[in-house]
């Protein structure tokens, strides 16, 4: 049996590395943006209604789509929330 670990082991090392890269691009876009505080989010989501209106669900899906696009995970994050805090507000 030691024989079939060792062969394999250069597999798993080459296997780790992408998973690591896939564990770490969930936690940044899934996990740490619900350290944010609510009240955090809530804030910048009356901003957001103050300064847009009723575009404001609108603007924030914007900007989750420009962090996206500018590959920063964790802003990408922040602005779901916010989305969904203005979605939220926005149903009856």
């Amino acid at each position: 049996m030691p024989e079939l670990t060792t062969q394999f082991l250069p597999l798993l090392a080459f296997a780790a590395f992408p998973l690591s890269i896939l564990a770490w691009s969930v936690f940044q876009r899934r996990i740490r943006p619900l350290f944010i505080p609510r009240a955090e989010i809530s804030r910048i989501a009356d901003e957001m209604q103050a300064r847009h209106g009723l575009r404001a669900r609108q603007c924030a899906r914007n900007e989750e789509y420009q962090a996206w696009l500018g590959g920063r995970s964790f802003e990408q994050g922040k602005w779901r929330r916010v989305g969904e805090e203005l979605g939220r507000r926005a149903s009856p």
